[in-house]
């Protein structure tokens, strides 16, 4: 017979397993996995890379991961975006300065999982993030941070104060270089399915 429907069963962000997030990014789990872990350990990340490498989208959906494995809802309370642009970077540092502040006070309902979009608009990062070194770390929330470019300054002061660590997504290699094979393999799929 013919076969017009394929179901697929996949372990997700409850049971502590990125199968759902590498189905739904088609990026290779083993990157996945890696990419959770730092974000487990350190809590802090940037994704830097050329423009349309799948930055935000991939920032978006490793916080949707976290939230969900803390068993709450993926809902902007608790997933906060903050697209930066040459004209807020002053209001970034304040609004990094405020959370800092916040994150000792347990009554205070902090967003689980912080994405700044576009961190190459901020001009100094250091001084960005600087009202935010006070900061306990372990009550922040996670910070999923995506840049065009990096300075080796910047990468270094960032990692050296801020405990950030950086993501490459480079064309020439995973999660980047496989992607459209991916995609291509994954529509012909559906198109034979739906044939």
């Amino acid at each position: 017979g013919e076969v017009k429907n394929i179901k697929i069963v996949l372990r997700g962000a409850l049971t502590n397993s990125v199968d759902a997030l590498a189905f739904e990014t088609l990026i290779p789990k083993s990157i996945v996995q890696r990419y959770v872990s730092l974000l487990t350990e350190h809590r802090r990340i940037i994704l830097s890379g050329p423009p349309g490498t799948g930055k935000t989208f991939l920032a978006q959906k490793l916080a949707e991961f976290l939230v969900c494995r803390l068993n709450k809802d993926p809902t902007p309370g608790n997933i906060a975006t903050f697209n930066v642009d040459p004209k807020n970077s002053k209001d970034l540092g304040s609004y990094l300065s405020h959370i800092s502040e916040q994150c000792d006070n347990t009554e205070n309902h902090l967003p689980l999982v912080i994405i700044l979009d576009n961190l190459h608009h901020a001009g100094a990062l250091t001084e960005v993030f600087n009202g935010f070194l006070s900061a306990k770390y372990t009550q922040c929330p996670y910070i999923i941070g995506t840049m065009n470019q990096a300075t080796s300054c910047s990468t270094t002061n960032l990692q050296l104060h801020h405990n950030f660590r950086w993501v490459l997504m480079a064309n020439h290699m995973e999660p980047v270089k496989g992607v459209l094979s991916r995609v291509a393999r994954r529509r012909l799929t559906h198109a034979e399915v739906e044939a």
